[in-house]
């Protein structure tokens, strides 16, 4: 069978041209990449939302123990009963108030207590009271004899002059040195005067005489000046008990002591064995109401306030006055008063604006406050403890004033 070579190139053509081609499948993105997409995107955030919270609770508390810084302030009043012409016309701000005054004459015999003693003799001296029953005055002259019941001769210091019916006190010394002149109480007779007189005119002591034989020391200035304090405050204190009476209702008080002369009998590095002090002084008292001078003082506190302080204390109790226009017939006084009181930083101070604690470490807030002297003591607390350093948000930082 023969085979035509034309034939078979034609039918295979035709069978090539009707072969399809076939058509590609488009590719599909992998699951996972979207998995992994979703789940990075899940991630960030949840990160994002843990810093947000993070941030969000941060916080820092600085307490501070503030150093206190002194501020004084000064104002003058006038003082007295608001009826008074001088408060009408005084202008000054006015406090009623009672102003009295009174002057000390007062003398004390101390013993002198220190050094070593040494035995003296002496003359005794003292006191009598001489009396006249007679109708007719009785002059004595100085020398005139007294003689004691017990048979003691003393002297009369002065000339002196007895009224009719009267009596009058004179000092007497002993006839002689010694301590038989020491005697107590007695009566004296006068043995110059004729005897019927003698019981007419006569003489009584109430008190030992004394002088005749004596303890001596050397006083000390140290004695001397203790002596004079203490004497001094005895008299101040009872004559402030006294001017007390006149406070009335007014519940607070200041005295003014002007001392004019305090003297001693004796000078120190003297042998004796007392020694009297006088003391002459002046003694002003104004009584008026505390509530008043402390409303009006506080205010002159505040004023005295620099920008960003506040008043923490003030010592009230302890005002001091300095004395001015004084005129106790009208009780009016003027005077100038002065207190002390104590200020701390405020929450408004400039150098604790927040701002300035922006992402600092302890160490570098606590040399801050002391450095600028601004605390004695500083407390600083963080949230989380583990932070380093303050938020870097500033109302995440609290600032904290403690009352010193």
């Amino acid at each position: 069978m023969s085979t035509d070579p034309s034939f078979k190139k034609k039918s295979t053509r035709k069978k090539i041209s009707q072969v399809k081609p076939e058509k590609k499948k488009p590719i599909s993105p992998p699951v996972r990449l979207y998995r992994n997409i979703a789940l990075s995107f899940l991630v960030l955030v949840m990160v994002a939302f843990v810093v947000i919270i993070f941030l969000s609770t941060t916080k820092a508390t600085i307490a501070i123990t503030p150093i206190k810084q002194e501020v004084v302030a000064e104002k003058i009043f006038s003082f007295g009963s608001a009826a008074s012409d001088l408060v009408k016309v005084a202008t000054y701000e006015h406090l009623n108030a009672n102003v009295v005054s009174t002057a000390i004459d007062e003398t004390k015999t101390m013993k002198v207590s220190k050094g070593e003693p040494r035995e003296v003799i002496g003359t005794a001296a003292g006191i009598v009271t001489i009396y006249n029953n007679r109708s007719k005055s009785q002059p004595l002259v100085a020398t005139t004899r007294l003689l004691s019941s017990g048979g003691i001769l003393f002297r009369l210091k002065q000339n002196v002059f007895i009224p009719a019916g009267g009596q009058i006190e004179a000092e007497v010394y002993a006839d002689q040195a010694g301590e038989q002149g020491d005697i107590g109480p007695d009566t004296f007779i006068i043995p110059g005067l004729p005897l019927l007189l003698q019981k007419e005119v006569y003489a009584k002591s109430t008190v030992s005489m004394k002088g005749g034989k004596i303890l001596v020391s050397t006083l000390t200035q140290e004695e001397l000046d203790a002596a004079g304090v203490t004497f001094e405050e005895e008299i101040l204190e009872q004559t402030k008990e006294d001017l007390r009476a006149q406070k009335g209702d007014f519940d607070a008080e200041w005295f003014s002591v002007e001392i004019k002369e305090k003297k001693s009998d004796t000078l120190p590095g003297q042998e004796a064995s007392e020694f009297t002090m006088t003391l002459q002084a002046e003694v002003i008292g104004i009584f008026y109401k505390q509530a008043d001078l402390k409303r009006s003082m506080e205010t002159a506190l505040y004023e005295e306030l620099s920008k960003g302080t506040m008043l923490a204390s003030a010592d009230y109790e302890n005002m001091s006055f300095m004395l001015g226009k004084i005129d106790t017939q009208a009780s009016y006084a003027e005077a100038q008063v002065k207190v002390t009181g104590w200020n701390i930083p405020s929450l408004t101070h400039p150098e604790l604006d927040k701002a300035l604690f922006v992402g600092k470490s302890k160490e570098e807030i606590r040399q801050y406050f002391l450095s600028h002297k601004l605390a004695e003591q500083v407390e600083i607390t963080f949230f989380p403890p583990w932070i380093r350093s303050t938020p870097r948000v500033k109302d995440h930082i609290h600032v904290v004033i403690n009352n010193p």
